[in-house]
């Protein structure tokens, strides 16, 4: 499968093959859009920037520095923006602070014009000082490949099997304060000192955004969801690309048909008229990743286009090669077996190897010979004299054929691990027709015996707690083990279905993705302060930052977005400053602590406080609102693969920007098989 080009349009588009687990394909295709930066808002420009195949230097940049991201990943955890190019001082030699805001996140650097008034931004070091994005091979990102980073190379990428435990953040390319929840297709962006001849510019994307839809043989078209996940702003070139990204799950890597693009323009959309091409007969490598062995049919495939290549006229060989002649030419010939002596038994002999034309339509096959030499499996006719006669056995009534054993569902989810339910959550399920039929029926009391006349009546037995709990748990890990998964795009009109009816109540769904876990702002703000705290001696502007932050802690509490500034800020001075301890020690160090102490982001809606998480599904993200007792129960993780049951409600945070949101009943842990 392939993406079909747009000529059309100023879209750069590619494609990246991957396999996500052992037996499973995924085809990512990747679209690219650029902008003119302008005040007010942004221009689509006739001629799009081609795709980023590998990571690019910059010229005359710093060591370790790159210009740009390669676009051929498979996924990013979260979107992001990079901003790219050079500040623009607003006088000599003093300094200034250059800042970037894409859809409400900002991040501001104070920097030093030495005798020039552009002055470079890029990242310079292993961490988050620049607004440029991060090297691959720098230690921040290395660290989140854990045990494969001394084998990894983006090279192989289409070979390797990810798996659940892949740290999806290794191809975030920005630093973490730069990336969001969602990059809409009109995000806001404001820039201060990053264009040349605008201080402060305000400016928006034109709400210009690609679709996409696979065709298969014989099938419908589908679509494919495209989500934004890299802004990209060029201060130099004055431009600004946006990196769309999709997915579609194949059975095999050469499967046949094709994605298409279009371009959604306000009320406008077209697509691509490209012709689908025919699809070429597969390849023996592909057929080969999907067993593991070469199969017989691509054997003959392979021998077949060898013939195809041979000339038109039968080639004469010099010598007919027999197993009599094999040898070199010095020995004499083999003797023949005298006639009167047959031969022993033997293996057949091959026929004579000649290398003939194929003809354009080949003949049919003559009859099978019959064989020389009975084999083990043959049977050999009877002989009366050796064989005496048996007497006949009465026939058998014929034994109606056991029925196939039905399919495990588990094989192609992979195992679960049930990490926490709900005390209603099986309830839930059986209030939904949906889940209902998957589930037993209750087992029934045993009725009682009508005492006879003059007998007292026996009380019924006493509930069974302990056994009802533990049939509620079987229910509802079958759920989460063998239910099919709802898929991401259909979550919208059935909330809205459920709404609509005589009885609105929030449906209960299975979904299944990636779950990203958010730490609580002013508490990661207090770590990063007191790590900090060891180097605050030697470096007066840290030692002013760390002042500040305790003399605003009680306005940090309520500000999530001042707690997360403020910590950049200390994050980025310590850095400056730190020559006692390994680079990484504050931010690992914070991101620890915050993880043992599981001091997520919490949030108080649906009538209790929750942990927020975010759910990323196929191409989208939902808020998942857990209750605040599952913290203990998941894993010292801050993201990885789940299976959910939740109920499906309105969206409860108008920070949030996804219109629908998951209030959690079970939560099921995916491991690779």
């Amino acid at each position: 499968m392939q993406v079909l080009p747009f000529p059309d349009a100023p879209l750069a588009s590619g494609s990246l093959l991957f396999r996500p687990e052992r037996r499973r394909w995924r085809l990512v295709v990747i679209a690219k859009l650029t902008f003119l930066l302008r005040p007010g808002r942004c221009e689509l420009v006739s001629k799009a920037v081609p795709l980023v195949t590998k990571e690019r230097a910059p010229t005359g940049g710093a060591e370790g520095s790159i210009a740009a991201p390669s676009d051929l990943v498979p996924f990013k955890a979260q979107p992001e923006f990079l901003v790219v190019g050079s500040g623009f001082a607003p006088s000599h030699g003093k300094p200034f602070e250059v800042a970037a805001e894409v859809a409400g996140r900002r991040k501001a650097l104070r920097v030093v014009a030495e005798g020039a008034r552009a002055v470079s931004i890029t990242a310079e070091s292993d961490g988050a000082l620049g607004l440029g994005p991060i090297s691959s091979q720098w230690p921040s990102r290395r660290r989140r490949l854990g045990a494969l980073a001394n084998l990894w190379s983006d090279d192989d990428l289409h070979v390797r099997i990810l798996g659940d435990a892949f740290d999806r953040r290794y191809f975030q390319a920005a630093a973490e304060d730069q990336w969001l929840e969602a990059l809409p297709a009109d995000a806001a962006m404001v820039l201060d000192h990053l264009h040349e001849g605008v201080e402060h510019l305000e400016t928006r994307l034109p709400g210009v955004a690609p679709v996409a839809r696979v065709e298969r043989p014989d099938e419908a078209p589908a679509a494919v969801s495209l989500v934004a996940d890299t802004l990209l702003v060029d201060t130099d070139a004055k431009l600004v690309t946006v990196t769309w990204r999709g997915s579609v799950d194949l059975a095999r890597p050469a499967e046949a048909g094709a994605v298409r693009l279009g371009l959604a323009e306000g009320s406008q959309l077209r697509w691509s008229t490209a012709p689908i091409p025919s699809e070429p007969p597969p390849r023996a490598e592909d057929m080969m990743e999907e067993t593991g062995t070469l199969p017989l049919e691509s054997r003959a495939l392979e021998s077949r286009a060898l013939e195809s290549r041979a000339p038109s006229k039968t080639m004469q060989l010099e010598r007919v090669v027999t197993p009599e002649t094999i040898g070199p030419d010095w020995l004499p010939p083999r003797p023949k077996a005298r006639e009167s002596q047959p031969a022993r038994p033997g293996p057949p002999v091959a026929p004579p190897i000649v290398a003939r034309a194929v003809p354009s339509s080949p003949p049919a096959a003559p009859p099978p010979a019959p064989r020389a030499y009975p084999d083990r499996g043959s049977v050999r006719p009877p002989n009366p004299l050796r064989d005496p006669a048996k007497p006949k056995e009465e026939a058998k009534p014929a034994t109606p054929r056991a029925a196939a054993k039905p399919r495990d569902e588990t094989q192609a989810i992979g195992p679960v691990e049930i990490v926490w339910q709900a005390e209603v959550a099986s309830a839930a399920l059986r209030a939904d027709p949906a889940f209902a039929e998957r589930l037993p029926a209750v087992p029934k009391p045993e009725p009682r015996k009508k005492p006879k006349r003059g007998e007292v009546p026996q009380p019924p037995p006493p509930p069974d707690p302990a056994a009802d709990a533990e049939r509620e748990r079987r229910e509802v890990a079958s759920v989460l083990r063998k239910a099919p998964a709802r898929s991401a795009a259909s979550l919208d009109a059935l909330l809205s279905e459920a709404l609509r009816g005589e009885e609105p109540r929030p449906p209960v769904v299975l979904v299944e993705g990636t779950l990203s876990l958010a730490f609580d702002d002013a508490r990661a703000l207090d770590l990063t302060c007191r790590l900090a705290q060891l180097s605050a001696k030697r470096h007066a502007p840290l030692a002013e930052a760390l002042a500040m932050a305790a003399d605003a802690s009680e306005a940090v509490a309520s500000s999530p977005s001042a707690a997360r500034n403020l910590r950049g800020r200390i994050e980025r001075l310590w850095r400056e400053g730190n020559r006692d301890f390994e680079p990484g020690f504050v931010e690992e160090g914070a991101r620890r602590g915050l993880l043992e102490e599981r001091a997520y982001r919490k949030v108080r809606v649906l009538g209790e406080r929750h942990v927020v998480a975010q759910l990323r599904a196929g191409d989208r993200s939902f808020p998942a609102y857990l209750p605040e007792a599952v913290a203990d129960h998941l894993p010292l993780q801050t993201a990885f693969e789940v299976r959910l049951v939740a109920r499906l409600v309105p969206r409860q945070d108008e920070a949030e920007a996804a219109p629908l949101a998951l209030a959690v009943l079970a939560v099921g842990r995916r491991h690779s098989p």
